[in-house]
């Protein structure tokens, strides 16, 4: 099991929907892109586990560019890169 799913399993957040939510928004880092997809390190969501792959809104960023992620609709399980800062 991935740290993004254990993080997801362990969550007290109970929305409406029923599924688990988070805010909107990240930084992050591109450690690795692989067939137009990203892997990213998320500090503040994950600590030092990866995310990914994740598709990206656009070309895929470059590995170090500083990118901005989104989780569509506040679902961990939904995330998406969504520009290079």
């Amino acid at each position: 099991m991935s740290a993004l799913q254990d993080m997801m399993r362990s969550s007290n957040r109970t929305p409406q929907g029923g599924s688990n939510q988070v805010p909107a928004l990240w930084r992050g880092t591109v450690t690795l892109v692989q067939d137009g997809r990203a892997w990213v390190l998320i500090p503040r969501l994950l600590g030092n586990a990866e995310a990914g792959p994740l598709p990206c809104v656009g070309p895929a960023p470059s590995v170090g560019a500083s990118v901005i992620i989104g989780a569509i609709e506040g679902r961990l399980d939904d995330l998406i890169v969504l520009a290079a800062t």
